[in-house]
């Protein structure tokens, strides 16, 4: 006989704070991928790796258009946890440094 909890669906979920307020929609959405690393030897860190745009145009691009929202020294908040359950928090970071990565696919 299976058990209640083996029916459950356990969907992840993630909460990303920046000085304490959610990161805006359009952001929350270009995040694939939340990487936190934890070491006893060596400091705590977190990645945060948003999408590119493509070719499509964005209303707003709240990485670009909003000047303040991932300035360095600012406090970011990494929650993890499942989807209708707790959602906890992992890391509490300041932003040390921001390293874009461009690619480019030239038309033969």
């Amino acid at each position: 006989m299976k058990s209640k909890a083996s029916k459950e669906l356990f969907l992840p979920d993630f909460d990303v704070l920046v000085n304490k307020s959610p990161i805006p929609l359009n952001a929350e959405l270009q995040l694939i991928r939340i990487t936190v690393d934890e070491d006893v030897n060596i400091p705590s860190m977190f990645t945060l790796e948003f999408a590119g745009l493509d070719e499509r145009p964005l209303p707003d691009i709240p990485l670009i258009d909003k000047p303040n929202l991932f300035e360095i020294g600012g406090e970011i908040t990494v929650k993890l946890g499942y989807h209708h359950g707790k959602i906890e928090p992992v890391i509490i970071g300041e932003i040390t440094a921001l390293e874009p990565e461009f690619h480019f696919q030239i038309a033969a």
